[in-house]
């Protein structure tokens, strides 16, 4: 983490309130992310498609004023524009959808973008749907690196923004790029976002929560039986059954058993909405052979590991000294081990912004009093 904090009693007394505010939110959207579903939000966009190109504006909501103009004049050039960050849409479905249904994705790239990882995602996923994509590098002190590096160098076009006469010259470039590009779609695109189906809480505290479907409960069986061997402290869920319920708000890792059941699940994508508002690690496991998720869960393994156990023979082959059990154990256990201590991080956190606040606020007394002291003297005389 670039950001220094230093220690609220050796702050400089002229540090102003804004200043702090500001780091604390930067801070604050790095730690704990957003894009999960708010409760009781139902919004329905309408994407003009068929002949007009439709691009998609993906940015950090920390670059919303930028994006907001880029978005005003192309819409000026008759262009279809959307916007997506971490915040925008909500469900995993919308935000699926609004990637597969853009002809051209126009990422803005800034060091708070880099370590989002709801922004990553999405990014990802749209290299994997083999989109179109042009890079801004809004922060021309930043260099990407990563999986953000490699895309930004391979897209097909690169701009950095300084100044308006920059913004005019990307825009310009853009709308040639969408002339030259056909647009796929046919028909207009309805993208609802809305609030998935509500999901009764379970009473299961566990530290590993398996969540399935009745595809996949031959390999998280498999699986439970492995984690309970090393004395791990583990649960499945069935979300199949009729009186489903999901602990996932009291466990500490999330380990999904991947199949076309689980994708087709209401409740299942509520889980994962669930996970991610609580910001859980996910642990995603495949158990089907030669198949991929392309919707809502397709954007949820973008740039994850995740692990191929479809039975106990592909469970328990040897690679080395390794397999893939061994490695599924690991991966947990070292999510486990960060959760927690980012946990601890963000309380160490909290109490410093506490007391620097505390402490502004004596200094602030402490300046007053001599004040006070001076104009009863000079009363007395």
């Amino acid at each position: 983490m670039e950001i220094f904090f230093s220690s609220p009693f050796l702050a400089n007394k002229r540090m102003k309130k804004k200043k702090i505010t500001r780091v604390f939110f930067e801070l604050l959207s790095i730690n704990m992310g957003c894009g999960a579903s708010n409760n009781n939000i139902t919004t329905t966009t309408t994407m003009p498609v068929g002949s007009t190109t439709s691009i998609l504006l993906v940015s950090h909501s920390s670059e919303i004023t930028i994006v907001e103009r880029l978005k005003q004049n192309l819409l000026d050039q008759q262009l279809s524009c959307q916007i997506l960050n971490e915040n925008q849409p909500n469900s995993l479905a919308a935000r699926a959808n609004t990637i597969q249904r853009c002809d051209i994705l126009v990422v803005l790239v800034n060091r708070l973008y880099q370590r989002t990882s709801f922004c990553m995602e999405a990014l990802i996923y749209a290299k994997d749907m083999h989109k179109p994509i042009i890079s801004i590098l809004t922060d021309p002190t930043f260099r990407p690196y990563g999986a953000l590096g490699a895309i930004s160098a391979s897209a097909i076009q690169s701009f950095v923004f300084n100044d308006d006469a920059s913004l005019v010259h990307i825009v310009s470039d853009i709308v040639k790029s969408a002339r030259g590009c056909v647009s796929k779609n046919t028909t207009v695109a309805n993208i609802v976002d809305i609030d998935t189906a509500e999901l009764p809480s379970g009473s299961s505290i566990c530290s590993i929560l398996i969540c399935t479907t009745d595809d996949g409960q031959d390999v998280a069986q498999l699986i439970f039986e492995h984690l309970i061997t090393n004395q791990m402290s583990v649960s499945i869920e069935n979300l199949s059954k009729s009186d489903a319920s999901s602990s996932v708000s009291n466990c500490i890792v999330f380990v999904p058993i991947l199949t076309p059941q689980l994708e087709q699940s209401i409740l299942c994508q509520s889980s994962f909405e669930q996970a991610r508002l609580h910001g859980k690690p996910i642990v995603p496991v495949m158990a089907v052979k030669k198949w991929r998720p392309k919707g809502w869960l397709g954007l949820i393994i973008a740039g994850r590991v995740f692990f191929r156990i479809f039975d106990r023979e592909t469970a328990y082959q040897s690679f080395y000294d390794t397999n893939r059990m061994t490695d599924l154990r690991v991966a947990i256990e070292v999510s486990i081990r960060i959760q927690k201590k980012s946990i601890s991080i963000s309380f160490l956190f909290f109490f410093l912004i506490e007391r620097m606040l505390v402490y502004q606020l004596q200094l602030k007394i402490n300046e007053k009093k001599p004040r006070e002291k001076r104009s009863k003297k000079k009363l007395m005389i």
